[in-house]
């Protein structure tokens, strides 16, 4: 019986059974045993009354056995709803978690002294592969303390399972470290290590994770923030290090905006960061290479590179400096800005010390469409924060005022004449505001275009709820499904002071940080503080995020506490919501600084994330920013005609240009419409460095749109050959680990392994199965079918 127990429960012995309890699966029976012991009574009196009353010629004998067989068919059917189970209660002791995370990114490639073409010929993901061998018993060590998990980092972050030895029914209790190390390799084209430790944490948040142990160069160039997602663990991580601590290299990194107006002056930072090269020094140039786009540029321009300023003469007497050059673009279209950086001493690795940017240098405005029913606050300001913004504007701010006067509306160019716009006008909008309006106001044709707008074009949609119509008004309508809520159409807005709340999830978007201080940030948003109404809604859409809520309000789950800004992807575009329209109140003590930055940020986050005014028309993106020699070019184009509708047209033409070449040594791409009608899609491979340039013929301009992008001859990986110290460092420290070497990798069984965790589980066995009562009921009332012939024959 005990061991019959320990095989139904999948454990290898009783031991750690602490009770055995009887009961049932049912959730009728559950608390009802009664019922069922009452139902099983009256299935045996109607066997008992059918033969006692409607049988009775049956001789005493033959009634008995009928009564019993056909009792226990009916019985059974009982208990088959029922669902009679054994309840096994298992105390087991666990051993805590670690897990092993190892460095897959192409950086593991380097040598692993740090110097780019040395003498030393074992890469740094060599030297891990050879210092496992050489550490078997400390790893024999590890899974003997700890319940053992080894993972990949591989591209973008995702974690690959390692097996610890090839017996996969010994996975976690032995360990072979020759075995281990063949599973490692070097092939992802960017380190995300961020993104590694979310996955983490959602693969193991209570599972009892104890350690972490991150082994590679943490020259991380991708992904989440890493201390931010460390610091959501509660596990203590280990960093180990690889690669050469310092050599002498000097590497360049560039921030711009990435839209800059024409004629109008923007900053330009350029980071330099050296290690060995103090004492000696170098010059910077940074230049701008027209890329086309805009008025007067050719593909042969290409080649020109314009100096942005003076050539600027460097002092390597820290680790690292800043430099802000102005930079001030005088025509429209698509700009490289490099930074080149010369050293007069010598360094182990030269392909970081270019860096560049893309940015647009745009010559019209960005254009937001604001819709209100009469002037509010928040209409007031936010007219005021865009008006003052450098790519808005008064050319770019709209707005569609209800109540405003006819003769306003007529000869006031910010205002709208009507609200429906033709589909051209309509579509070149790249954020379009809706506050406290009547449903009535927004026709079914618009409506379907507002949907259109977000879900097929990318457009960004802001909803506010206001005091007068409350956005109830609009769960009825089109755009209710697009909301990042579900909005009830019975409560109007509840009017009581309240504290709004930051979630969680806000740290994790742009737009919500006012400060670069997180006790700053927490502080302006204190400024809104108290707000006196909200909309109530329903619940949050199972893809909304919930960025603020209400402190002790909650959905109709009475869990969920009420979303008071959220946010929701809706096809290619975005929706916010907000349940007030108080956000003015930042402006409290602190002027415009603050809520300037709010919707600044918002605005650049929704109408900078697509294709900008007419360009959503024709749009043709490809995969990446940089590509490999041999990588391939994957070309998509959303292509529209002049009222925004399908083409009528199966095929489009491009044609790639490298650098150097004329447009007689294009090579031309077709590419094919895909069953949408609206999409037009190619592919091509890649053979030669440097810069190329992507041409698509738009046929309703009659004109090329054009993307212009680098193809590297090394990875961003390579960009740095040395190891990450600082984050490492800061990596251990933040969470109570150590900073370790890889030589000293066996240090790690020098803490005391911790108590084993004491779990209880609880598992159910059945103890009836449907398919065995069938059988048995079938059984059963053949073997009664079988007396009563016997008796019709006696």
């Amino acid at each position: 019986m005990r061991d019959w127990l320990a095989r139904r429960v999948g454990i290898d012995s009783t031991d750690a059974v602490s009770a055995i309890d009887f009961g049932w699966g049912a959730s009728w029976a559950q608390q009802h045993t009664f019922w069922v012991m009452l139902l099983c009574a009256a299935a045996a009196s109607i066997a008992a009354a059918y033969y006692l009353f409607f049988q009775p010629a049956f001789r005493t004998s033959l009634c008995v056995v009928g009564i019993v067989m056909r009792a226990v068919g009916l019985i059974a059917l009982v208990l088959v709803f029922a669902q009679p189970v054994l309840q096994v209660t298992l105390v087991e002791q666990l051993r805590p978690l670690m897990l092993l995370v190892f460095d897959g990114s192409d950086s593991m490639n380097l040598p692993s002294s740090g110097a780019a073409g040395g003498g030393d010929s074992q890469t740094r993901i060599q030297q891990v592969q050879q210092t496992l061998v050489a550490r078997q018993k400390t790893l024999d060590t590890l899974t003997n303390q700890y319940r053992l998990l080894a993972y990949l980092s591989s591209d973008a972050g995702e974690l690959l399972p390692l097996q610890l030895n090839d017996d996969k029914d010994s996975q976690g209790t032995t360990i072979d470290a020759k075995f281990l190390a063949s599973q490692l390799r070097a092939d992802a084209e960017v380190s995300a290590l961020g993104t590694s430790l979310e996955q983490i944490r959602r693969r193991h948040s209570g599972r009892h994770l104890d350690r972490l142990v991150l082994v590679g160069d943490f020259a991380v160039n991708s992904g989440k923030p890493v201390l931010t997602e460390a610091g959501r663990l509660t596990a203590e991580i280990d960093t180990v290090g690889v690669g050469a601590r310092q050599i002498a290299d000097a590497s360049v990194s560039l921030q711009a905006d990435l839209v800059i107006k024409k004629d109008e002056q923007r900053t330009v930072k350029v980071e330099i960061h050296q290690t060995g090269l103090s004492g000696t020094g170098g010059q910077l140039q940074l230049v701008a290479r027209h890329l086309g786009g805009g008025t007067g540029f050719t593909v042969a321009d290409t080649s020109t590179a314009t100096p942005v300023g003076p050539v600027q003469m460097i002092e390597f007497d820290q680790p690292r400096m800043t430099l802000e050059i102005p930079y001030r673009p005088t025509e429209a279209g698509h700009v490289r800005l490099e930074a080149r950086l010369e050293t007069f001493g010598e360094e182990s690795l030269m392909e970081n010390n270019v860096a560049a940017r893309d940015v647009t240098v745009r010559d019209e405005s960005i254009k937001l469409l604001f819709i209100e029913h009469e002037p509010t606050y928040e209409w007031r300001f936010v007219k005021e924060v865009f008006h003052r913004d450098r790519l808005v504007g008064r050319e770019g701010f709209r707005t569609y005022l209800h109540s405003a006067d006819f003769s306003v509306r007529r000869n006031n160019r910010m205002f709208l004449g009507a609200l429906e716009q033709p589909r051209a006008e309509f579509f070149a909008n790249d954020v379009i505001f809706i506050s406290d309006v009547s449903a009535e106001l927004l026709s079914t044709r618009y409506q379907d275009q507002l949907v259109e707008y977000v879900r097929d074009f990318g457009g960004g949609l802001v909803v506010i709820a206001g005091p007068r119509f409350s956005a109830k008004t609009l769960s009825e309508t089109s755009l209710a499904d697009m909301l990042p809520v579900v909005l009830g159409g019975g409560e109007g807005v509840r009017l009581e002071p309240f504290q709004l709340q930051l979630s969680p999830a806000a740290a994790d978007e742009d737009f919500m940080q006012l400060a670069d201080r997180d006790e700053e940030n927490l502080a302006a948003w204190e400024n809104l503080n108290p707000l006196l109404w909200y909309q109530p809604v329903v619940r949050l859409h199972p893809q909304g995020i919930a960025l603020a809520n209400h402190p002790s309000d909650h959905c109709i789950d009475g869990a969920t506490p009420q979303p008071l800004i959220a946010v929701r992807r809706f096809g290619k575009g975005e929706v916010v919501y907000f349940g007030f329209n108080e956000m003015w109140r930042l402006r409290r003590l602190h002027g415009n600084t603050y809520y300037r930055r709010f919707w600044g940020q918002l605005m650049y986050r929704l109408g900078l994330s697509h294709a900008l005014g007419s360009q959503k028309r024709f749009k043709v993106t490809i995969d990446r920013d940089s590509y490999q020699v041999g990588n391939q070019l994957n070309i998509r184009v959303e292509a529209y005609d002049e009222n925004f509708k399908p083409l009528e047209t199966e095929k489009l033409t491009s044609r790639l240009l490298s650098s150097g070449d004329d447009e007689s040594q294009a090579t031309e791409i077709p590419l094919t419409a895909t069953e949408t009608g609206t999409e037009f899609v190619a592919s091509a491979p890649l053979f030669v460095e440097g810069m190329h340039r992507l041409l698509v013929d738009d046929p309703v301009k009659q004109e090329s749109v054009e993307v212009v992008f680098n193809v590297e001859p090394v990875s961003i990986e390579r960009r740095s050959a040395v190891r990450n110290v600082a984050l490492q460092n800061e990596l251990a420290a933040q969470s109570g680990g150590r900073a370790l070497e890889l030589n000293e990798l066996s240090e790690l069984t020098g803490i005391e392994a911790p108590l084993p965790i004491e779990e209880t589980t609880m598992r159910y066995i059945p103890l009836w199965n449907t398919w065995l009562t069938v059988i048995l009921v079938i059984g059963l009332f053949l073997l009664e079918w079988t007396v009563r012939k016997f008796a019709d024959l006696s």
